[in-house]
This record gives structure tokens, C-alpha cells and sequence, in this order.
């Protein structure tokens, strides 16, 4: 009997607790970071928080939704917010941009649960034409990352990375996982190729970090399979 009671005492417990925690509302829904101005061929830096949430995890539990603009024939405006699939992270990191007028992201938040969710700051990522005197060098030529090549891409085995012009050779790399975390690197006497073995790395998507000639990077997205 005594077993019993303590155990309605649990379950009427656990019942209060889901219900302080639904009568709880959001405040605000927290801020994102930060907008950005690529090259064709940088890689997308991660979009991160800013600002969390009001009241703020642990006080709440919370779950997130990320949102991108499309482009949609089938709309007055032409465009339409898209809701990510798995997306419930604090954080997130855009491969590649989804609309021609750039890439514009949001945060979707709201306690777990609930509906509906409130929605965070809009950032925007825009990507300049290859001609824009931002994107060339001094001597107007392609940056130094445009003249390098990695295949394949997606890989399996391995990847190869070259250099396309002998003036630019490849000092040494960073292999990096979208957590940040380095999966492989080396320093190399200056080489014109690389063939890197990732068959230990997980299936994903990765940004490789080379250095080149007076300490300058270059950096190209490629996905393992």
C-alpha cells in the first residue's frame, strides 16, 4: 500500500512539473549571429547565438527550428520560409545557399512542447559575383582558392587536392568537422597535390583548411560519403 501511494505521489509530481512548465511562457526568442559576405567558393561560416532565449535553458526546456528563405514560383513574393528538417540545435551551419536573393535564415523557438514558436532575428548571407573587386587579387586575378582543385567531391577514400598554378603551392592542411573540431592536419614541405586518406572519418560534411604562400588560407567545403 505504502508503495503504491508513494507512487501516485511520483506520477502527481512529475504531472505538476509538466504543467508549471507548459503555463511557462517565452519571453524572447533569443538572437542569431551574424550576416555575411562570401566568394563563390568560401565556405559558409556557422550561424551561431547571439542572445539566448528569455527565461533561458535551464529554467526552460526548449526546442529549436531553423528556417531558410526559398525561392517559389507558386508565391505572390516569389519566395517562401522553409522549415529545415532536423534542425533542433542551438546553433547551424548552412552548406550552400538556396535562394537568388541570397541566403536568409531564421531561428525558431518555443518551449517543448508548445506550439507556436517564436522566431529570432533574420540574417542574411550574400554571395558576390566573381568579378566583384572584392573577390580578386591585387593584380585582378581569381584569389588563390579559385586556382585549387578537390576531387572527388563527395569522396569514399580519398581526397586530392591541387593547385592549378606552380606559384601557389600548398604549405600544409586542416581538415574540419562542422563542430570545429580538427579531424586531420599536417604541415608538408610546399607541393602543388595532396591525396589525403579520410576512410576513418564519419560520413559528413567537412571544410579542408589549406595554407598557402605567406601564410594565406584557402578553405573548400567537400562532403564524406
Amino acid at each position: 500500500m505504502r508503495k503504491l501511494v508513494f507512487s501516485l505521489l511520483l506520477a502527481n509530481a512529475g504531472a505538476i512539473g509538466l504543467v508549471a512548465q507548459s503555463a511557462m511562457q517565452l519571453q524572447h526568442p533569443g538572437s542569431i549571429c551574424c550576416d555575411q559576405v562570401i566568394c563563390p567558393g568560401d565556405a559558409i561560416s556557422q550561424i551561431t547565438q547571439d542572445a539566448p532565449t528569455t527565461p533561458a535553458p535551464p529554467q526552460v526546456n526548449v526546442e529549436y527550428a531553423w528556417y531558410e528563405l526559398v525561392d517559389d514560383s507558386t508565391t505572390s513574393s516569389g519566395t517562401r520560409w522553409y522549415k529545415i528538417p532536423n534542425t533542433n540545435q542551438l546553433n547551424f551551419q548552412p552548406t550552400q545557399i538556396n535562394s537568388q536573393f541570397g541566403g536568409f535564415y531564421m531561428r525558431g523557438v518555443r518551449i517543448t512542447g508548445t506550439l507556436p514558436y517564436l522566431f529570432s532575428n533574420i540574417i542574411n548571407i550574400k554571395e558576390l559575383s566573381p568579378s566583384n573587386p572584392t573577390c580578386l587579387s591585387s593584380s585582378g586575378e581569381a584569389p588563390a582558392g579559385s586556382q585549387i582543385t578537390i576531387s572527388p567531391n563527395p569522396a569514399e577514400s580519398f581526397l586530392y587536392i591541387s593547385s592549378i598554378n606552380e606559384v601557389i603551392p600548398i604549405h600544409g592542411y586542416r581538415v574540419v568537422g562542422l563542430g570545429g573540431a580538427t579531424m586531420l592536419s599536417a604541415v608538408v614541405e610546399p607541393v602543388t597535390q595532396l591525396q589525403l586518406d579520410i576512410q576513418s572519418l564519419p560520413s559528413g560534411l567537412y571544410f579542408v583548411e589549406l595554407i598557402l604562400k605567406d601564410g594565406k588560407t584557402s578553405v573548400h567545403k567537400w562532403v564524406k560519403v
